[in-house]
């Protein structure tokens, strides 16, 4: 762990100024809800000024500048190019893996003209830190270089499972951190010893709380509710899902199952749409696509249970945070850090990743014994307050970027 040297220092973030950068777009997903939720902690609690760079799904989107709490935050959209997804840039990307050992990623969205945009920044809004989300690309690469050159400390934060920092241009991009943190614990790579913090995850348990909710949409939706709040694609585990939904309806058990996330791929979602018509499911099985906030907190508050069946490596998941928060029960694969996210057997089961039989026999327990499934519920949210509150993460970023800021200018 890191900052050990730091436990007799009093840390303060007043007046500071935070160059945060990452991959998130306009919308409300994980990461940008988290960042989100993270700015406004920090803002109500410190005289900070925080430069939110972002890439926007519109465009001509200008800087804007809002007031919160007893800092302010500066909105910055930055220019990007999608990545080339043809076959011949596909085949370049695999001969400069195999033969090279590149220095970034050519997969992901990067700002157009990184270099000049990151000095020109730093020049006129002098950060004292820069906390870099999105690692990996050559725009992330860029950026800490410039840092480095102005000898502005910079922390890394990983949003996905640590195995993500095995690969090799990940792994020489922290050389130019200063602190590196991620939502996990698990699997943290040896390499990384002195430098690395665990920065957990956070949500908003004032807003996601059943008390505040009155179910007003929901006559359309048979009960039991098994809700799958995540992006459709392969590895979130959508057929699971529906293929247990299907044996729990041909045993007498019918469910409705709500699928609310945004398609990413026209031909998967044709799949899922040929699985439900041939199996005549069409009735019980709804996609809510992209939803907002107070929609989501209404399908937590309505769901029996939250099912997230993922093979996808997470890190600490928003979505089981959230379910328990509004005291509906988590049936899961135990996937990346998933596993932290909740108390197996008394927040939610937690069965190994690909488990299908594991996975419905848990459902079928919870949905058959309602007093168990309410009591775990209960259990859950008190779990999530005690840990992932948006106060508790607040606290462990301003010690990581006081100590940080400190560190850099010999304090």
């Amino acid at each position: 762990m890191i900052f050990s040297d730091f436990d007799e220092i009093q840390t303060t973030l007043e007046n500071r100024t935070i160059l945060r950068f990452s991959h998130a777009s306009s919308l409300e997903a994980g990461t940008e809800i988290h960042i989100k939720n993270l700015n406004h902690i920090l803002l109500e609690r410190n005289s900070i000024t925080i430069i939110n760079l972002y890439m926007p799904e519109e465009s001509s989107v200008q800087i804007k500048i809002t007031e919160i709490g007893k800092g302010k935050i500066i909105h910055i959209p930055l220019e990007y190019k999608k990545p080339r997804r043809g076959i011949f840039y596909k085949l370049r990307n695999l001969f400069c893996k195999l033969v090279f050992m590149p220095l970034y990623m050519n997969s992901f969205r990067e700002v157009v003209n990184m270099r000049c945009v990151a000095h020109d920044l730093i020049k006129k809004y002098k950060p004292d830190l820069v906390v870099n989300h999105f690692i990996g690309g050559r725009d992330s690469l860029i950026l800490m270089q410039v840092a480095a050159s102005f000898k502005i400390p910079v922390l890394v934060i990983n949003h996905f499972h640590n195995s993500w920092f095995n690969k090799f241009p990940i792994r020489y991009q922290t050389s130019f951190a200063n602190a590196v943190g991620s939502l996990s614990y698990l699997d943290v790579p040896n390499y990384l010893r002195g430098k690395y913090i665990n920065l957990s995850n956070g949500i908003d348990t004032d807003f996601f709380d059943p008390s505040l909710v009155q179910l007003s949409l929901k006559s359309e939706f048979k009960v039991p509710v098994l809700l799958l709040p995540a992006r459709v694609v392969r590895n979130k585990g959508h057929f699971d899902l529906l293929e247990i939904a299907l044996e729990l309806k041909k045993s007498g058990l019918d469910t409705s199952v709500i699928f609310a996330g945004r398609f990413y791929s026209v031909k998967y979602k044709k799949q899922l749409e040929n699985f439900i018509d041939s199996n005549d499911m069409g009735s019980y099985v709804f996609f809510c696509g992209m939803v907002t906030q107070q929609l989501l907190r209404q399908l937590y508050a309505k769901a029996s249970l939250l099912v997230f069946p993922t093979y996808h490596d997470e890190g600490i998941p928003r979505v089981v945070l959230e379910a328990q928060a509004m005291e509906c029960p988590v049936v899961c694969y135990g996937s990346g850090g998933t596993p932290q996210a909740l108390l197996d057997n008394e927040t939610g089961f937690c069965v190994e990743t690909g488990n299908k039989a594991t996975l419905k026999e848990k459902i079928i327990i919870l949905l058959r014994n309602d007093n168990f499934r309410l009591n775990m519920g209960k259990k859950g949210r008190g779990f999530v307050e005690q840990n992932f509150s948006l106060p508790a993460l607040a606290q462990k970023h301003e010690f990581a970027y006081a100590s940080l800021i400190e560190r850099s200018q010999g304090n």
